[in-house]
């Protein structure tokens, strides 16, 4: 292996440990201060921007997909900080929106740091953003760890949804 290749080899992992390090701190820092990990902020910080919302306008949203961002929910009702009601106009229709306790939350959390990197994202060229996404999904399939619907950061799944997500 040249030179090169082995320096940019440790390039990008010394990029992947600096990102695990910040989303780790962030997620640590919201369940210490607030009791909500980062994928809970995110959500958060989403409804406060606009509400009420469905699942799936949620899922947007937050780039992700309806089961996942449910998982989230879920507990995000358990703590009493989001109300899951039905809509006016069409009962077929939940609506998602923060309860007076999830606002007053929402006042104290810290940005979302899935905010950074989107907009890290969103400032490269359209051109460069394909290109580093094309190559992390190389990557992540090289290593045998590509999911169809992968969970929020550090959102664990039940065993049987996990495994029922797995790309075959």
């Amino acid at each position: 292996m040249s030179t090169t290749k082995r320096d940019d080899a440790q390039r990008v992992l010394n990029a992947f440990r600096s990102l695990v390090k910040a989303l780790r701190l962030a997620d640590r820092a919201g369940l210490k201060e607030h009791g909500v990990g980062s994928s809970q902020i995110f959500v958060l910080h989403e409804l406060s921007r606009r509400s009420p919302l469905s699942i799936n306008e949620l899922a947007d949203r937050t780039a992700t997909d309806q089961s996942t961002v449910s998982v989230v929910v879920a507990k995000l009702v358990r703590k009493g900080f989001v109300v899951n009601t039905r809509s006016n106009t069409d009962a077929r229709r939940s609506q998602l929106a923060l309860t007076p306790k999830g606002r007053q939350v929402v006042k104290k959390l810290p940005p979302p740091i899935q905010h950074r990197l989107l907009n890290a994202v969103y400032r490269l060229s359209a051109a460069r953003a394909r290109q580093f996404a094309d190559a992390l999904e190389r990557v992540v399939e090289d290593i045998g760890a590509e999911e169809e619907h992968p969970p929020m950061f550090f959102e664990e799944l039940p065993d049987e949804q996990r495994d029922s997500r797995r790309r075959r």
